[in-house]
């Protein structure tokens, strides 16, 4: 069933990094700096008319094809000519995130960016969830591995290049992996940001925001362009 799925994503899909990509530091810095150069140029690349595209295409959630990140993973996304279906993007900037938003659950997407974690989201309405992995690699750089440093009232922007819309962090709590209920819908418009809380990974992170503020792309003043100017780092 779709809850099971949504189920295993949760408890699953989260694992913490692998000690053993810990141990390849020079080569993994390397590899890692081709990932962020890749997801750039992507985002660089993006407009509405991709956006649209890529929201359309097919899209899979293959829960239980995600594994932890291990150096193999790596070097093989690394490889993967695959398309990056980026449907937007997501800055946190008081934490340092920048990511593509990518629509689907693959391990190809998760070392990417943040992605949907059900289908057919839309930005702005009902509660848009997105994960990704937490590491200790790059100093807790890398993904949502910064939302360890979250706190209530700082802004998450997301956009998919027509609109900007604005939440305001209302919460951080810690769950359990088989605690689903904060991908259910709410009746608010709403983001939850879900990734693990340590190397242990007994806990997940949820941080949820509300909207606060929608605007256009045309015409959005540079205070909040400029928050998507802010590094990208992935795997």
């Amino acid at each position: 069933s779709v809850m099971n799925k949504i189920r295993k994503i949760v408890a699953g899909i989260l694992i913490p990094a692998g000690l053993v990509i810990l141990a390849y530091t020079p080569f993994k810095n390397y590899e890692m700096g081709q990932a962020s150069e890749k997801s750039q140029t992507v985002l660089h690349n993006l407009d509405k008319n991709e956006v649209a595209e890529n929201t359309k295409a097919p899209a899979t959630f293959n829960f239980e094809d995600v594994h932890p990140i291990s150096l193999s993973a790596v070097l093989d996304a690394n490889k993967d000519k695959t398309k990056i279906n980026a449907i937007g993007e997501i800055a946190i900037p008081e934490v340092g995130i920048n990511l593509p938003i990518i629509n689907g659950v693959s391990d190809y997407n998760m070392l990417r960016g943040a992605t949907t974690l059900k289908a057919n989201q839309q930005m702005g309405i009902g509660n848009y969830t997105l994960a990704s992995h937490y590491s200790p690699a790059q100093n807790g750089k890398l993904l949502f591995s910064p939302l360890v440093h979250a706190k209530q009232g700082m802004r998450i922007y997301i956009t998919n290049l027509d609109k900007i819309y604005t939440y305001r962090i209302e919460s951080i709590t810690l769950v359990n992996p088989t605690d689903v209920h904060v991908l259910d819908e709410t009746g608010d418009d709403i983001i939850t940001l879900i990734t693990c809380n340590d190397l242990n990974g007994q806990k997940r992170r949820v941080v949820v925001g509300k909207l606060i503020e929608t605007t256009d792309v045309k015409g959005a003043p540079e205070s909040m362009t400029k928050v998507f100017q802010t590094p990208i780092r992935t795997y």
